[in-house]
């Protein structure tokens, strides 16, 4: 029995990846100023002018997040104090806790 991942690997290795394809990657040529060698000047230039887009900084979307969780865990809190005045209070009338 073949599973989807197989069918998916026999579907792609019987496909031919056409030649103009496989040669023509601009990025590197950019990167590498046409293959030949490497080039880390370019390299070290393209990270500095993307490092920003590459590395993105969540702070807002962790203080967003932190905000929602503070409130779920406040009205879980309210909601177990409550629960607890509603019972003690309970108890109080039968006479328990007098």
């Amino acid at each position: 029995m073949t599973t989807f991942f197989q069918w998916l690997v026999v579907l792609a290795s019987g496909y031919q990846v056409p030649e103009a394809l496989l040669n023509n990657n601009q990025l590197i040529d950019k990167l590498f100023g046409g293959g030949e060698g490497t080039n880390t000047a370019r390299v070290i230039k393209f990270y500095l002018e993307w490092h920003n887009v590459l590395h993105t900084d969540i702070l807002a979307v962790q203080k967003i997040i932190g905000t929602v969780n503070g409130w779920i865990l406040l009205g879980l809190y309210h909601t177990a104090q409550a629960l607890e005045s509603v019972f003690m209070a309970v108890l109080k009338l039968f006479g328990f806790f007098c």
